[in-house]
């Protein structure tokens, strides 16, 4: 028998739930959730223990694998602690915010030698599975192209998950040169100015930057869980010198006279 533990309180983690209660090979564990009440309400729902930090749940002895039904900014993070504690995880969509995560969780899935699955429906769908066989059957032998696409209107404020950039919403960002320049045509940004002010932009990805939607947490986050760290402050360095200049972006650029213009302002240089 698999005992479960379910991370997050919300609908998809109830409906994960109430799936396990018919099932004879899999049985629900215990719960936790970032709210003490939600953690009394949901456990006392399901009839189950409740924990109101997400590590007491992950480091229990009896549970063998783990569902995370939490934010999307948070997947990353409670995979990897639950993969270091030894748990096989079944998480929810996106099983992270880019592909630098995402790479860094199936190394050490395969090192650990854990199951670690994104919870993608689709791939086991009656759907899916009478395409296969339409394919199959019909299509044998020859050459096939699909041409498919999801999406649906969103009505929630620029606050709600699936539009704030800070949660992990919104679209995927550029990563393409190309595209960026034309951008950049678009905006009536010439070619000498884009070079200037987002040179150092242009020139990452010649060299592959990753696609990601909403965030980019970066390495230093990433330092910080694999030496067990409670505060980033510990392992990253501060991004600027000491004339607040930052090298990377070369940041602070100089001001053109069409922006101090457009605010109103006036730069007065000492003599």
């Amino acid at each position: 028998m698999i005992k479960w533990g379910v991370l997050g309180t919300g609908s998809i983690a109830n409906i994960f739930i109430e799936s396990l209660k018919v099932s004879k090979e899999s049985e629900l564990f215990g719960i936790a959730s970032r709210s003490d009440k939600r953690a009394k309400e949901f456990s006392s729902l399901h009839d189950c223990l409740g924990f109101t930090e997400y590590d007491e749940l992950i480091k229990q002895k009896d549970i063998n694998a783990i569902y995370i039904a939490t934010p999307h900014t948070s997947h990353f993070n409670l995979t990897f602690q639950s993969l270091m504690r030894g748990k096989p995880v079944l998480c929810e969509k996106p099983l992270a915010t880019n592909s630098s995560e995402v790479m860094i969780l199936i190394d050490l899935a395969r090192k650990k030698n854990l199951l670690l699955m994104e919870a993608l429906m689709y791939r086991m769908h009656a759907q899916t599975d009478m395409i296969k066989e339409i394919v199959i059957t019909e299509f044998l032998n020859k050459e096939v192209l699909i041409e498919a696409s999801f999406g649906f209107e969103a009505n929630v404020n620029n606050n709600h998950r699936l539009l704030n950039p800070e949660l992990g919403g919104g679209s995927i960002r550029i990563h393409d040169s190309k595209l960026q320049s034309k951008i950049f045509d678009l905006l009536g940004i010439g070619k000498k100015e884009a070079e200037e002010k987002f040179g150092f932009l242009m020139n990452a990805f010649k060299y592959g930057a990753p696609p990601h939607g909403g965030i980019a947490p970066e390495i230093d986050r990433i330092v910080m869980l694999l030496a067990e760290e409670k505060n980033i402050r510990e392992v990253t360095m501060f991004p600027m010198n000491q004339n607040a200049q930052d090298l990377m972006m070369k940041a602070p650029s100089n001001v053109t006279e069409e922006q101090l213009k457009e605010l109103n302002l006036t730069l007065k240089t000492k003599k």
